[in-house]
C-alpha cells in the first residue's frame, strides 16, 4: 500500500511535504499489517492450540510459528540465513508476550496495539 502510494506521488508529483505523509503511511501500515497478524497467530491459531493442547504449550508453539514465520522475509530482505535465524529466536521473546497478552486480554487488541507501535518504532523511529 506503501509503495503504490509513494509511486503515485512520486508520479504526479504532489504539492505537500512527504516526511509527513510517510510516516503517516508507515505509521497506518504497521497498524494493518499488526492487526492482520495478530488475528491470524493469536485469534485464529494460538486459540485454536490452546484448546486442543493446553494453555502453554499452545502459546509457545504458536510463538514459535510467529518467530520463524520472520525468516523468509528476512532472508529475502538481504540479510543472510544466519542472521534471519538469529533474528527470529530473538523476536520469540516477544511473540510470547504478544500470546500472553491475548490470553490475558481475551481479545486481539492489546497485542494489536504493542505490536503496532513496536513495528514502528523498529522500522521508522
Amino acid at each position: 500500500m506503501y509503495f503504490a502510494f509513494m509511486f503515485i506521488m512520486k508520479q504526479y508529483r504532489f504539492p505537500f511535504h512527504s516526511d509527513s505523509v510517510f510516516s503517516l503511511l508507515n505509521f497506518l501500515n504497521c497498524i494493518l499489517l499488526a492487526f492482520a497478524e495478530e488475528v491470524l497467530y493469536r485469534g485464529y491459531l494460538q486459540t485454536r492450540l490452546t484448546e486442543w493442547l493446553g494453555n502453554q504449550i499452545g502459546m509457545i508453539l504458536t510463538a514459535s510459528m510467529f518467530s520463524f514465520s520472520h525468516l523468509i522475509p528476512i532472508i529475502l530482505s538481504g540479510s543472510g540465513i544466519s542472521r534471519a535465524i538469529v533474528s527470529s529466536i530473538a523476536l520469540l521473546p516477544l511473540a510470547l508476550f504478544f500470546g500472553y497478552l491475548f490470553s490475558k486480554c481475551k481479545n486481539v487488541v492489546a497485542p494489536t496495539v504493542f505490536h503496532t507501535f513496536y513495528n514502528f518504532s523498529l522500522n521508522y523511529i
